[in-house]
């Protein structure tokens, strides 16, 4: 993404350089090529402007996935972990009564 920002970018810089050569012979001279060109590229800026909109709005979109996607995979972890710690519990509780139950037994003969 930075690299299409950079490159919308160098296109506008040329794009006003062109628009600014073409001003001054236009006043120099007045031809109506030079006006059919200027106005072609006022026209390409504002696509420009529209298409750096665009790719701005979709760097924002991807940002926003990633930083959901790293929230539902922490929160995943953590559902995750909370499970195996009660499964541990769970484990350890059953060995309890195990270990219990054959001593329960060895009292009531």
């Amino acid at each position: 993404m930075k690299k299409i920002l950079a490159s919308q970018e160098a296109l506008e810089k040329q794009i006003d350089r062109f628009s600014a050569e073409i001003l001054k012979l236009k006043d120099k001279e007045n031809n109506a090529m030079l006006s059919f060109y200027s106005s072609k590229l006022a026209t390409s800026r504002k696509r420009l402007k529209k298409v750096e909109t665009t790719v701005m709005q979709i760097q924002d979109r991807v940002e926003n996935i990633a930083r959901m996607h790293e929230q539902l995979l922490a929160a995943e972890k953590k559902q995750e972990q909370e499970k195996n710690g009660a499964c541990s519990t769970a484990d350890a509780e059953e060995e309890l009564k195990e270990q219990e139950s054959p001593d329960d037994t060895k009292e009531k003969s």
